[in-house]
């Protein structure tokens, strides 16, 4: 078995463990799982992650411990923005990043100054110029330019 299949394998009974133990709704169990998909992303085996990662967010959105607006969730969800990006799904990858910026500028632990949503803005930013949002573009980056002088 080559290195990528033998780590597949692994994630995998990571996983299977996890839920075992600790139930499919676990933050041990999506992370493991949100690993997996990202491995996928990498091999562009985008059937493969895209469901991993929707049921990830489900999951987080609808969990007392993290929910809508919490970071896990948004990064699950930047993830997922990724994979789209991938596929050159623009349009649901600017949809999934919106939300995320709209939700990481209203949370104070990060913020419109965070490093985490200049990330955000700066994919979303990605996905407008493949869109030929020329105005929401650079609406974007004078945002981070303006961020950035200020501190």
């Amino acid at each position: 078995m080559n290195k990528d299949g033998e780590a597949e394998r692994l994630l995998l009974q990571v996983i299977e463990g996890s839920k075992s133990a600790l139930g499919d709704e676990d933050v041990d169990t999506l992370d493991a799982a949100e690993v997996l998909a990202s491995f996928y992303i990498s091999k562009e085996r985008w059937d493969e992650a895209e469901p991993l990662l929707s049921q990830s967010i489900e999951s987080r959105k609808k969990t007392n411990r993290q929910g809508p607006s919490h970071p896990a969730t948004l990064r699950s969800m930047e993830i997922l923005a990724n994979l789209y990006m991938g596929m050159a799904r623009w349009e649901e990858a600017a949809t999934v990043l919106e939300e995320i910026v709209t939700k990481r500028d209203a949370l104070t632990q990060l913020g419109p100054d965070h490093p985490h949503t200049f990330r955000s803005i700066d994919l979303l930013s990605q996905v407008y110029r493949k869109l030929e949002r020329w105005g929401e573009m650079d609406g974007l980056r004078r945002r981070m330019l303006r961020a950035r002088t200020r501190n």
